[in-house]
C-alpha cells in the first residue's frame, strides 16, 4: 500500500489462495482499510486457478466487506476461464468496477490446472487475436478506464526488446479506442 501510494495508484488488487472465505473476507477489509487514508481503492480479483475463483465469491467478498473504496476487477480473461457470465455482471452495480483489465485468447477453456496457469502466464493474446468476447465485455462495463495485461511468452520471445514490445501492444489497444 504504500508504495502504491508513493507512485500515485488508485487501485491496487486482492486476490487469495486460502480456501476460507471468511478469512478472505476479513483480510480483504483490512487491506482496504489500509488503503483509505491514501486514496486507494482495492479490487477484489478472482482467477479459476485459485481458491477466490468466481465472480461471485469476488463480489460476495467486497459486499460482506462493506468498505466504500472496495471493487471488483474484471480480467476479461479470468471471467472467461472461471465460466461467468454477462447475466452475472449485469446483476452487479456498475459502481463495483473501477476499471477493467483485458486481454485476448484462444475461446476454447483449458481444461486443467496447469492449462490454466499457462494460459494465464504465458498464452495471452494481443486484443482481436483470440476469440474472447472483448467488444462485448467493453460494452457490459462501459465508461471505465481499460488496463492491458498482455503476459505472452510468444510476445516476449518475439519482442526481446521491451519498448518495441510495447510498441507492438499499443496498436492492438488503440484499435479498442
Amino acid at each position: 500500500v504504500a508504495a502504491a501510494a508513493e507512485i500515485g495508484a488508485r487501485n491496487i488488487l486482492f486476490t487469495s489462495r486460502v480456501k476460507d472465505q471468511g478469512f478472505n473476507t476479513k483480510r480483504y477489509g483490512e487491506c482496504c482499510d489500509m488503503a483509505a487514508p491514501h486514496g486507494i481503492r482495492v479490487v477484489c480479483e478472482f482467477l479459476p486457478i485459485f481458491p477466490l475463483n468466481t465472480l461471485a465469491m469476488a463480489a460476495q467478498i467486497v459486499a460482506d466487506a462493506a468498505r466504500p473504496n472496495g471493487g471488483v476487477l474484471i480480467d476479461n480473461l479470468h471471467f472467461s476461464r472461471s465460466g461467468a457470465t454477462f447475466e452475472q455482471l449485469s446483476g452487479l452495480d456498475r459502481s463495483l468496477f473501477p476499471y477493467i483489465q483485458i486481454a485476448d485468447a484462444p475461446a476454447a477453456v483449458p481444461t486443467t490446472f496447469e492449462a490454466l496457469l499457462d494460459d494465464a502466464v504465458n498464452g495471452r493474446l494481443c486484443p482481436g487475436e483470440g476469440g474472447l468476447p472483448i467488444a462485448e465485455m467493453c460494452a457490459a462495463i462501459p465508461d471505465v478506464p481499460i488496463s492491458f495485461e498482455v503476459r505472452s511468452k510468444a510476445l516476449r520471445e518475439g519482442f526481446s526488446d521491451d519498448a518495441e514490445r510495447a510498441r507492438h501492444l499499443l496498436k492492438f489497444c488503440l484499435s479498442l479506442a
